[in-house]
């Protein structure tokens, strides 16, 4: 049977290495006396006996034998003896401690190191469309995260956040049904933080954009991490979008992470209230880019503004954000297809005990510059009730909305879910369902044009006038009512989660 080894000793030898000392060698040494207290210290080096010499061979005295050569003082190094069982003292204090569900943290002397685990399996039934064969034909379970990382820091100045996806979806194609699981880098980035209310991070992190897309998994159960928790097993889906073979794949607004700098700060007046504000300056072009691909940024700004901890108003807190930047796209160089985009979110949430209500409306403006294309309109959003924690019970209800974009009027969406999520006391598992009714509707906000007509009569036909929109350079944007694509694809998530 093998002994049981501690890490205390390699920890020893890394701190050694980390002074800069060589590793030494141990000069050869007796047997240490068996009977010896292990408080004793370690046994004294004996002297080597010196080998017997054989006589010269015209009877003169024998050589002597060479004296043995002391070793260098850097070379020596004394073995330290311990009891079974137990390591030998470290040169620095280190300390495991478990937080209040299981928030494991290792601090090494002012530096310190959360491990983080987030493994997410999820199971789907979706309905069978007869007439559209990529739908409701591969029900089963899929990897939705399989995260590990670490975050830490150096006493209160310094943060970081390392961690890898094993379980990235790295399908490109529209509605394809195949593809395998790859690792990706998720977050990266280091945080200098010299006071509370001013803050920098850079690296590969989420701009600050809407409180769903920065907030609902990283607030899951047992990270012990701020925000609103995801209490269905799925975003929004003028978040997370419609996924392949659940009817028309298109992407969600969730910007995902990027490449940048952000400054940011918590600012609490009173222990109550408070607020936060965010700057970030990002390549623009998604997570996992090697480049730009433009000379031009991407600016993102949010602020949040909150009440908490009253007697009866647990939380009321409301945000907004605003996002500019101009994208290209350099799949055919030298050409280039340049666009425009402009958006803004506003989000909150309200809490009296343990009923909460939670919204959020998001928009995106985009300009085709090179092709001169028609301009589109992306809207998004969704209403939320929730009674939280119920013996560990939380019941949702939600209504959402997503318009991809204004020139696409078949993907246009109203999805009802109502579910259940169920976090179990004590440990770090989360187990929720939930049952939607997706309907593509075709309701939207299009651009009228010149015509300044709506296709649905019973909208009215008055517009914003034909003068003021070249003045101001804006659209005639207007509620109508377009040709649907309506798709058989009712669904039943669950999810069971486990993270720390």
């Amino acid at each position: 049977m093998r002994p049981a080894l501690t890490a205390a000793p390699l920890l020893l030898l890394c701190a050694r290495a980390f002074a800069g000392a060589p590793e030494p060698t141990a000069p050869a040494t007796s047997a240490p006396d068996a009977t010896a207290s292990p408080d004793a210290g370690p046994a004294a080096p004996t002297e080597t006996p010196a080998p017997a010499t054989a006589a010269a061979p015209d009877g003169g005295p024998a050589p002597a034998a060479p004296a043995p050569q002391p070793p260098a003082p850097d070379e020596t190094f004394t073995p330290i003896l311990v009891p079974p069982g137990e390591a030998p003292p470290l040169p620095f204090p280190v300390v495991l401690s478990v937080g209040r569900v299981l928030n494991p943290r290792v601090s090494v002397a002012d530096f310190y190191f959360d491990p983080h685990v987030r493994l997410r399996l999820r199971g789907a039934w979706v309905q069978q469309d007869p007439n559209v064969y990529f739908v409701g034909r591969n029900s089963g379970f899929n990897m939705a995260m399989a995260r590990v990382g670490v975050s830490g820091g150096f006493r209160r100045t310094i943060r970081f956040n390392l961690s890898l996806e094993g379980a990235a979806d790295t399908r490109s194609g529209s509605n394809q049904l195949v593809g395998e699981l790859s690792t990706r880098v998720r977050d990266a980035y280091f945080t200098f933080a010299p006071w509370e209310f001013l803050q920098v991070t850079a690296g590969h992190f989420r701009p600050p954009s809407d409180r769903e897309s920065l907030s609902s998994f990283d607030a899951a159960s047992g990270t012990g991490r701020a925000g609103t928790p995801q209490l269905l097993p799925e975003m929004s889906v003028a978040t997370r979008g419609v996924y392949a073979g659940e009817g028309l794949q298109v992407r969600g607004m969730d910007p995902g992470r990027d490449l940048g700098v952000m400054l940011h700060g918590d600012i609490r007046p009173l222990p109550f209230v408070g607020g936060t504000y965010a700057l970030a300056v990002v390549n623009g072009n998604g997570q996992n880019q090697v480049l730009n691909d433009n000379n031009q940024p991407t600016v993102w700004s949010r602020i949040t503004f909150g009440l908490r901890n009253l007697p009866v108003l647990t939380q009321a807190d409301v945000g907004a954000s605003v996002h500019y930047g101009r994208t290209s796209n350099i799949a055919a160089l030298p050409n280039t297809f340049d666009d425009e985009a402009l958006g803004s979110a506003v989000d909150g949430v309200v809490q009296l005990f343990g009923f909460q209500v939670t919204g959020q409306f998001h928009w995106v403006h985009t300009r085709h510059l090179t092709t001169r294309a028609p301009t589109e309109l992306a809207l998004g959003g969704f209403a939320q009730v929730a009674w939280r924690d119920l013996f560990g019970f939380s019941p949702v209800a939600r209504v959402a909305y997503f318009q991809p974009s204004s020139a696409l009027p078949q993907f246009t969406v109203v999805e009802v879910t109502g579910g259940m999520r169920y976090d179990v006391p004590g440990l770090p598992l989360t187990a929720q369902i939930g049952f939607t009714h997706p309907e593509e509707t075709g309701w939207g906000v299009y651009d009228l044009g010149a015509a300044n007509t709506t296709r649905e009569k019973r909208v009215p036909g008055a517009r914003i006038p034909e003068p003021v929109r070249h003045t101001v350079g804006v659209n005639n944007w207007s509620l109508d009512r377009a040709d649907a694509y309506p798709i058989t694809n009712e669904r039943v998530e669950a999810v069971l989660q486990m993270s720390f």
